[in-house]
């Protein structure tokens, strides 16, 4: 189901800045010596640029590099809601990154619902 939402959900480069504002924190864990952590390594170096890290300095990015790990993504929203990547999409960064800012998108839109200014 979100691997769907990886190939048909994009967000522009532009989009992200305004986006990542409603991340809250993230944790992503895996083996650094690995091939199956790859995906979450790639979300991480994304996640943690410059230009994101900007728009949303408050973003807690969590990395833990344990030997061993199992590759894992969990993404807290300021709404409350979560999003944990499930072994399908931990393979496919940007299945991951879609499913990121697809539920970003839908706290923007409740945040807009519910005439709250954006964090």
């Amino acid at each position: 189901t979100m691997s769907l939402i990886g190939r048909c959900f994009r967000v522009k480069r532009d989009q992200r800045t305004t986006l990542i504002r409603f991340v809250d924190k993230m944790h992503i864990k895996g083996d650094p010596f690995q091939c199956d952590s790859r995906a979450v390594r790639e979300v991480w170096k994304q996640m943690a640029s410059k230009r994101l890290a900007d728009a949303n300095p408050k973003l807690q990015l969590k990395l833990d590099l344990v030997r061993g790990a199992t590759p894992s993504l969990e993404v807290s929203y300021v709404d409350g809601t979560k999003y944990v990547a499930d072994d399908d999409e931990s393979r496919r960064a940007r299945d991951m990154l879609a499913a990121i800012f697809f539920h970003a998108t839908q706290a923007e839109f409740e945040y807009a619902l519910a005439n709250k200014p954006a964090p």
